[in-house]
């Protein structure tokens, strides 16, 4: 019997990641826009809000429906194309219109597609006279299907979506793959301004929108889409002055919802002292399953003052605090999106609450803000932006004290807790970042740490001093005794501790040392994976 490690078989492996290649190479020659925003299979209209254009098939012009322009009113015209569901019917007018003028049949698309579909289910019926027929069919629209007239069919489709996507470059490529391309830069000037023709009438017919449609995309969509892909500065440490912030939106695509309100509550010392609460006007009408959550409706909204007002006023009073959140990637990229106009954006260090949840209830059964609400026993009312606020307020305060009690000393004696004041007055004075710094008991040692050790002292016993690297001149230049360290203790020398006077000696090493620490701790945070998880537990005191 062979005993030992089993060698890795790459076989498999490769296989899957060629069979996957193979698989989208596939599909997208089949459909040159596979795996492009806005196009696929969508079949739940509320899903259309998160894309330019919602349509039920990859296959036929008229699945394309025009999403409407942004604005409630009906006298506000956009020079825009606005596509909605409620301009279905101008769609097949259009495509009327398209067939009628270039002579180009799409209806072919739909029609061969169903054919196959038919076939298929002939060939899988048990009755062989079916199976014969599906087969049959299956031939016939193979051979149409090759057809050059079904391939130009295809490519003004695509050519279409591509147009109305805003990527007129490449609809114009896609043109110029057709057959008789003496003709095509004379068709596709036609092609184009037969569309805008089309696009103005139908802006002249837009009225009233009485469903709810996807909102528009503006002129600053791209730039929003960044926005959802950028890095957010986040925190571990404690404040004792912190903002937290919440909103209330229209969806969950930063780069095309809207925020309805926002509320920020400033803390300080563990008390509220200012808060900055408001209601917005999105502009668009605010879903019914999004009134249903957070019980903001229209006529709430109508009158409320829009985005571009209150952000510069909100800006204003975040200043550059620490802001807290719940989920914070949300709130913090929706701002963000929003503040693309003015040309800013959020680079205040942030606190996520979902996280801290996660390492101080650990028997809680999920970590959504109403169930946290519920275990902390806060009467407030849900899902509105002051309340889940003050949830995360408390959250974050319940953090900070847990640093906190988990930084000093257990089981400490006297002359340990002087000596840990005096490291701790040290740093303070010296500006340094207390954010890691912590104290604990290692054997008959008080160990000093910043996640790593960086002093070590020992003060019970018949021999008391402070373990350094520090070299035999150095110490004497201060005045201070010194031995040789045993080989465990892994120090070059011991400076024997005649008073607390001796560690304000040695201000200038312990500085030394912190600031090597706290490099060593970024260093960790940045480059291990599950760095930031150690470091929460070695804040919380959480055994590994």
């Amino acid at each position: 019997m062979k005993i030992g490690m089993r060698k890795p078989s790459l076989k498999k492996s490769f296989k899957a990641r060629t069979t996957g290649k193979m698989k989208r190479k596939g599909k997208k020659a089949i459909n040159p826009l596979y795996g492009k925003k806005g196009m696929g299979w969508i079949n739940d209209p509320k899903k259309a809000a998160y894309n330019k254009v919602y349509h039920k098939t990859t296959f036929g012009v008229n699945d394309i429906m025009r999403t409407a322009s942004s604005g409630t009113s009906s006298s506000k015209k956009s020079k825009k194309v606005a596509y909605s569901s409620s301009n279905k019917k101008n769609i097949k007018e259009d495509l009327k219109l398209l067939d009628k003028e270039y002579n180009v049949n799409t209806k072919i698309l739909s029609k061969y597609h169903w054919d196959a579909i038919i076939s298929f289910i002939f060939i899988f019926s048990n009755v062989l006279p079916f199976i014969l027929i599906g087969f049959v069919l299956a031939i016939h629209t193979l051979v149409k299907m090759s057809k050059r007239e079904y391939r130009t069919a295809s490519r003004w489709h695509y050519a279409l979506k591509l147009y109305l996507l805003g990527e007129k470059d490449r609809s114009r490529k896609y043109i110029y793959r057709l057959p008789e391309e003496e003709k095509v830069k004379e068709e596709y000037k036609r092609f184009i301004n037969l569309l805008d023709g089309i696009s103005i009438e139908v802006e002249e017919k837009i009225t009233d929108i009485d469903e709810i449609s996807p909102p528009s995309v503006d002129d600053y969509y791209a730039e929003k889409v960044i926005i959802k892909n950028e890095k957010i500065k986040y925190s571990d440490k404690v404040y004792d002055e912190f903002i937290v912030v919440d909103t209330e939106t229209t969806g969950l695509d930063c780069s095309v919802d809207k925020i309805i309100e926002i509320s920020a509550l400033k803390y300080k010392d563990g008390k509220l002292i200012q808060s900055f609460e408001k209601l917005i006007n999105p502009e668009i009408p605010i879903p019914e399953f999004i009134t249903n959550i957070n019980n903001i409706t229209n006529d709430m909204v109508k009158d409320s003052e829009t985005i571009d007002k209150v952000m510069p006023e909100f800006l204003s009073f975040l200043g550059d605090s620490p802001l807290v959140a719940h989920n914070a990637k949300f709130d913090i990229r929706y701002i963000n999106a929003n503040l693309v106009p003015l040309n800013k954006k959020i680079e205040n260090e942030v606190i996520d609450t979902l996280t801290l949840s996660r390492y101080l209830y650990k028997d809680i059964e999920n970590h959504k803000l109403p169930t946290i609400k519920k275990y902390l026993n806060m009467d407030l009312e849900s899902h509105r932006a002051s309340t889940d606020c003050m949830v995360c307020a408390e959250i974050y305060l319940d953090y900070c004290r847990a640093v906190k009690e988990n930084s000093y000393p257990k089981e400490a004696e006297e002359l340990e807790k002087q000596a840990y004041d005096v490291v701790k007055d040290i740093l303070i004075r010296n500006n340094m970042d207390m954010s890691y710094f912590k104290a604990a008991k290692k054997g008959v040692y008080l160990d000093f740490t910043a996640l790593y050790s960086f002093l070590r002292i020992k003060l019970n016993g018949k021999k008391q001093y402070v373990l350094t690297n520090m070299e035999e001149d150095g110490i004497e230049e201060l005045g201070l005794t010194y031995e040789v360290p045993s080989k465990s203790e892994n120090y070059k020398s011991r400076v024997n501790f005649e008073s607390l006077d001796t560690l304000y000696k040695l201000e200038s090493y312990i500085i030394k040392e912190y600031k090597k620490t706290l490099e060593e701790v970024e260093e960790f945070k940045n480059n291990v994976r599950k760095g930031q998880d150690s470091i929460y537990k070695y804040l919380l005191g959480i055994d590994k």
